[in-house]
C-alpha cells in the first residue's frame, strides 16, 4: 500500500524520516512507514522571510484576538472587576496561544489556512451565512454574561463558574 509523503523544510527527527536535498536546500521526506513510496508528495517552497510573516501574523492576530475579546468582556461589564471573566479570558488565550505556538512549529501550512477564516473567507453563500451566525453567536457568548455581571440578572454559584472553565479548557484539548 502506498502512503502519503510531503516534503518540509524542518526534520522533527521521527523514526521514518530521511533527509534528501541538493543546492543547500535540505528537506525532510517522512512516510508513515519504512517504505518511503508515495502516491502524493507535496513540497513547500517558502522562504523563511514568509515563515517569519506567517508567524508574525499569527501572533499579531492572537494579540488583536485577546485584546477584543478583553474589551468584549469588560466594557459591557462596567469594570475590569469581574474575576469569573478574567479566568475565562486567560484560560481562553492562553490555549489559544499554546495552540497558536503548536501550530507554528509543527504544521505551518494548517496554521495558514486556519490564519484564513470567518465569514468572509467562505465561498458558499451557506457556509457564509453559518459562519456569520457562529461568529455573532461567539461575540454574544462575550457580551451577554458581562452584561448580566453589570446588571446582576443572575447569580451563578462558585461550582458553575469552576465546571464551566474546565469545560472551556477541556475543549482545547
Amino acid at each position: 500500500m502506498r502512503r502519503r509523503c510531503f516534503l518540509t523544510r524542518r526534520w522533527n527527527g521521527p523514526p521514518h524520516e530521511r533527509l534528501v536535498g541538493g543546492g543547500g536546500l535540505q528537506w525532510a521526506v517522512a512516510a508513515h512507514h519504512q517504505s518511503l513510496a508515495c502516491t502524493h508528495v507535496r513540497v513547500s517552497l517558502r522562504s523563511d522571510g514568509a515563515m517569519k510573516n506567517l508567524n508574525a501574523r499569527a501572533w499579531l492576530a492572537l494579540a488583536v484576538l485577546a485584546l477584543v475579546m478583553g474589551l468584549l468582556l469588560f466594557v459591557p461589564a462596567g469594570t475590569v472587576h469581574y474575576w469569573q471573566a478574567c479566568v475565562y479570558w486567560s484560560i481562553f488565550t492562553g490555549a489559544s496561544g499554546l495552540t497558536t505556538l503548536y501550530l507554528v512549529r509543527r504544521d505551518p501550512a494548517l496554521l495558514e489556512r486556519r490564519m484564513s477564516g470567518g465569514p468572509m473567507a467562505e465561498k458558499q453563500p451557506a457556509q457564509k451565512v453559518i459562519m456569520l451566525g457562529t461568529s455573532i453567536g461567539f461575540i454574544a457568548l462575550l457580551v451577554v454574561p458581562a452584561l448580566d455581571h453589570r446588571f446582576g440578572w443572575s447569580a451563578v454559584p462558585l461550582g458553575g463558574v469552576v465546571a464551566g472553565d474546565v469545560l472551556v479548557a477541556t475543549g482545547f484539548i
